[in-house]
């Protein structure tokens, strides 16, 4: 830290806990890792869906601070710039202080104190780590003269509208080139999808199903013991959404019996689809193919589909990715628990349009030139908004850490 004339205190002298309910007819807030507080209207990031009695749900007012306490280790938290309800999981918290909000608001989503609460988070694995109360209020800050925290937070504010507008236009070209390869996957594999489309005149009629051998459901097996038994099980994490295939990173190890296995074994060529899983951004269905070189089973939320002899593997996996693009899976989705389950029979009996072996390869190395162009500007992009979100840290670190000087405002 670099202010001679800061204090350095505890959260607790900064933030009080409030916990008033009984306000449904406030409108809905919720916390997010890329936004902080935000109306829970027109976001769509986290796809909780909201508790019944919204009387239970917290109060928030304007400069009250809101954490995620599940994902605060994320960095869900942030000071609100709205009247609201959250989640009862969520902590409110109001000010003591007449600090800044928006210095407040980037020094407590700030990469070291984000460690920080990684740090003091309980719990087993990520997935259930739990930031108790008193251990956020017991984290140490600096904290410079209030002059100073309005010059950083105008700079920061400044600063990262323009990075955040430049990431949100690279998201949106991904989003585009993402409907590019929709569409043209629709035109060359699924033109009967499409409202304007044309089959050509050669191609025969059947149902999917016929296309593959019958399903054979993946298994999950045991804890793996370092032994023979012990078998790459493929995920649905492990699917490719962009480019339809198995990610090569695919390193899950399960201990399965040896029937199991035989049963199980996926060959090169195999199309894996999502059977039970999904979500209400991805619904269950989406497939791949397995293309690794490595002796592996899919999960018990995959079913394995074996092309038949007149059907091209690479190509059996493009019907399938056109299928789901064009939500074709979305009036087989059953949900009556937590989960979604295909109704994967009644989806194979769908009818489809396919051309002779000969024509599915053609297609299939047509598609694989324009979509290895879209998957390197893809890559592109992606990459830049890594480089982009470092640059906001450390732009935020060095701020609120007095690292950087930043002139006050006359």
């Amino acid at each position: 830290m670099s202010w001679p004339s800061g204090r350095r205190t505890r959260l607790h002298a900064l933030f009080a806990r409030r916990d008033v309910t009984g306000r449904p007819d406030m409108p809905m807030l919720s916390v997010y890792r890329d936004y902080g507080v935000t109306p829970r209207d027109g976001r769509d990031h986290n796809y909780n869906k909201p508790g019944q009695d919204l009387a239970a749900y917290r109060v928030v007012r304007q400069g009250d601070l809101v954490l995620n306490k599940m994902k605060t280790w994320q960095g869900s938290l942030g000071i609100s710039d709205y009247d609201g309800i959250v989640s009862p999981a969520y902590f409110v918290a109001r000010p003591l202080t007449d600090d800044n909000p928006a210095f407040l608001h980037h020094l407590l989503r700030s990469p070291p104190l984000i460690a920080e609460y990684g740090a003091r988070s309980k719990g087993i694995r990520p997935s259930q780590w739990d930031l108790p109360w008193d251990e956020f209020r017991n984290i140490v800050v600096e904290i410079p003269p209030l002059s100073i925290q309005r010059a950083i937070a105008d700079y920061l504010d400044c600063e990262t509208s323009r990075i955040d507008a430049l990431m949100v236009a690279k998201r949106r070209m991904i989003t585009l080139l993402e409907e590019q390869r929709t569409l043209i996957l629709l035109q060359h594999v699924a033109p009967h999808l499409l409202s304007h489309g044309r089959v050509p005149d050669d191609w025969h009629t059947t149902r999917l199903k016929y296309l593959f051998y019958p399903p054979v459901a993946g298994a999950w097996g045991n804890e793996p013991e370092g032994s023979s038994l012990d078998t790459l099980c493929i995920r649905v994490a492990d699917f490719d959404r962009r480019r339809f295939r198995v990610h090569e990173r695919a390193a899950t190890l399960r201990s399965v019996e040896p029937t199991t296995r035989h049963k199980c074994l996926l060959t090169t060529g195999d199309v894996l689809i999502e059977k039970s899983g999904g979500g209400e951004a991805q619904p269950v269905g989406f497939a791949v193919v397995f293309d690794l070189d490595a002796d592996a089973i899919c999960s018990n939320f995959v079913a394995r589909l074996r092309p038949r002899p007149d059907l091209e593997p690479a190509y059996g996996g493009l019907i399938l990715a056109a299928a789901y693009r064009a939500e074709c899976n979305v009036p087989f989705v059953k949900q009556t628990t937590g989960i979604q389950n295909l109704d994967l029979p009644a989806y194979l009996s769908l009818p489809w349009y396919v051309p002779d072996r000969a024509s599915q390869v053609r297609l299939c190395d047509r598609l694989e030139s324009v979509f290895s162009t879209i998957d390197r500007i893809n890559d592109m992009l992606d990459r830049q908004l890594i480089l982009l979100q470092k640059r906001r840290q450390a732009l935020i670190t060095v701020a609120v850490t007095g690292q950087l000087d930043i002139p006050e405002a006359a």
